[in-house]
């Protein structure tokens, strides 16, 4: 048995669905017939709300895993255009899930291109959920040992003396160029994997420039994150989530060049930072805690889940529970607890920081690769190809006619 398909059972996601279509194994830990039952009926793809935009999943991946083609299968772009709604699976007559195939393989793509490897795989596991902030923890004591000034008979609670704003740039502006340095590298080792997978590459009687033209103009035309068929509840929480992460890193870049040019900080509770900063924690915790809840049902279900699945929505909703406390107790000076839950704030934003690259939160970076990947780039197919019609909706997009091109 390979590593992925060892990893595959591990992992024991089966989505929930009705017993009777997924077989004996629904809410339980699946066997290896019950991963190669697939007998390539096809109802997963006829089933896959993706279809009508050219997505070739998820029946082709189950086909490379049969032939035991797991590097082709990471590889590919295809798997990135998967929704993760499970419909896939719940349709499969032999209970072969292939929607948890897919999640699969894009952990291990993750951990493929990621750097370094052991930190991506640690960053997988309970263990690592455990040790990791540990060990950051530890740093920041460290730190806070040798520049803090904390006091701990101060009459009003103030957070620069715990860990002042010079060791906050400096540790924290670490972990964030950390961070991004690893989805960059990253990026560009998925954009060679999907070169390869593709057999083809950038049409080369094209300029970059054109390329960069074409693409810019094709993905910003159209929807290139499709609807999900999952449940309504989960489409509201991904929405709520993604806005309240983009606001309040929006947030903490104003403020960090406020406090660079010699602002006043904390900003009043009425100041529109602040205005912002709250409301968009409040969109984070309740997106990052439905889907911490949805874990916690299906654990009691028998679900199984892996360290994977828990480390990024737990990590944003520690991050946003414990900044929002922070503020509060700061409001209602209660030092007592304000500065162990700021410690602790502190701690899960440099989790957040450094781990970033190895959670589902770099889905969305390989996801965008994936799919300017698709858009900029002529594959080298067996079949015949032609050209769409003139008034075709590509062609509306403005996209040009080397890239208005649809398999036969």
């Amino acid at each position: 048995m390979t590593r992925l398909e060892e990893h595959v059972l591990r992992q024991g996601r089966q989505p929930p669905g009705p017993r009777a279509v997924l077989g004996p194994h629904a809410g339980g830990q699946p066997d290896a017939a019950a991963l190669a039952g697939c007998v390539q009926c096809g109802a997963c793809t006829a089933s896959c709300g993706l279809i009508l935009q050219g997505a070739l999943i998820p029946r082709r991946q189950m086909s490379l895993l049969a032939l035991g083609l797991h590097d082709e299968m990471l590889s590919e772009a295809a798997a990135w255009q998967c929704r993760a709604c499970n419909d896939c699976s719940v349709q499969c007559p032999a209970g072969a899930m292939p929607g948890r195939v897919l999640a699969v393989v894009r952990q291990q793509a993750v951990e493929r291109w990621a750097r370094p490897t052991w930190l991506a795989r640690a960053a997988g596991t309970g263990l690592g959920m455990a040790v990791i902030p540990a060990v950051l923890g530890g740093v920041l004591l460290l730190t806070m040992a040798v520049v803090g000034s904390f006091d701990r008979h101060e009459s009003r609670v103030h957070y620069g003396s715990l860990f002042p704003h010079v060791a906050v740039w400096v540790v924290f502006g670490s972990a964030t160029v950390f961070g991004v340095a690893v989805g960059v590298l990253g990026s560009v080792r998925a954009w060679r994997d999907f070169e390869v997978a593709s057999r083809g590459g950038l049409a080369p009687s094209r300029s970059v420039r054109e390329v960069a033209s074409a693409v810019l103009r094709c993905v910003v035309g159209r929807r290139t994150l499709g609807p999900c068929g999952g449940p309504r509840p989960t489409t509201w929480a991904h929405l709520g989530l993604s806005i309240g992460l983009s606001g309040l890193l929006a947030v903490a870049g104003a403020v960090a060049v406020l406090a660079a040019r010699g602002g006043s900080y904390p900003l009043d509770l009425s100041h529109p930072l602040k205005l912002l900063g709250n409301a968009s924690a409040v969109l984070l915790i309740a997106g990052s805690g439905y889907f911490v809840w949805r874990r916690a049902v299906d654990h009691r279900a028998g679900v199984t889940s892996n360290g994977f699945d828990w480390l990024l929505p737990a990590t944003l909703l520690g991050c946003a529970l414990t900044g929002t406390a922070a503020q509060l107790l700061r409001v209602w000076e209660v030092p007592q607890a304000a500065y162990p839950v700021y410690f602790i704030h502190l701690v899960t934003v440099l989790v957040l920081l450094l781990l970033w690259p190895y959670t589902k939160l770099a889905h969305a970076l390989y996801r965008a690769v994936a799919s300017v990947h698709q858009t900029a780039t002529t594959e080298v197919v067996p079949r015949a190809r032609r050209s769409l019609p003139a008034d075709a909706p590509a062609a509306k997009l403005g996209c040009p006619a080397w890239l208005r091109t649809e398999q036969l």
